[in-house]
């Protein structure tokens, strides 16, 4: 979730990740990218640790610039090396003690081993996850209606930038930007107030 939250954020410039939860899915919340990664960064230290180091060897030769666009995004092949470089920094033997030059963490904790690799990692619930990122983990929904001024009145009573859709059941449908919903429906109104003109004799 780390180097997901971490790399789609820098190259894709996603703004939200998703969460659902159980084999149905169900809506559990959404969060900044930046969050989901500074929280992972301050409950595991050496994740960061693997990714500076990881960032580190992957760009020590190469040629160039290798930062492709203004929001940071880096030149594919870069890219590559780095989550390759990452992995093998988070594979070992055993949970404690040295990485690839990353100091594993010592407290105790339920570690997995992914797949059929050495790489390891620890799972978290959806209660674990509410509780590391906190009060940036955002939840409000809209139910999903026929009536689409339905939906619209409900979107504008929300508070934060993304809004899950979901149905009856809780199950996600979509995530609906209520900034941009607001932005636009903004303009139609100044439009409409633009093309109405008070006839003569009318007061505005």
């Amino acid at each position: 979730m780390f180097i997901f939250a971490l790399m789609l954020q820098r190259m894709k410039s996603i703004r939200a990740i998703v969460f659902l939860d159980g084999s149905v899915p169900k809506f559990l919340g959404v969060a900044n990218p930046d969050t989901v990664r500074w929280a992972l960064a301050q409950d595991q230290p050496w994740l960061e640790q693997a990714y500076l180091n990881a960032y580190a060897s992957s760009i020590l030769y190469v040629p160039g610039s290798f930062v492709v666009s203004n929001y940071g995004a880096l030149d594919p092949q870069v890219a590559e090396n780095i989550v390759r470089n990452f992995l093998q920094n988070v594979r070992a033997n055993a949970p404690s003690g040295a990485v690839g030059g990353t100091v594993l963490p010592q407290e105790t904790r339920e570690w997995v081993v992914l797949g059929a690799s050495t790489e390891y990692g620890t799972w978290l619930s959806g209660a674990e996850l509410q509780k590391l990122v906190g009060d940036r983990f955002y939840k409000e929904t809209i139910v999903a209606s026929s009536d689409r001024k339905t939906e619209a009145k409900f979107l504008l009573q929300c508070t934060v930038q993304y809004v899950a859709r979901v149905n009856s059941n809780g199950e996600f449908l979509s995530l609906v930007d209520r900034g941009a919903f607001v932005d636009e429906l903004t303009s139609k109104l100044v439009s409409r107030l633009d093309l109405w003109r008070p006839a003569k004799g009318e007061s505005a």
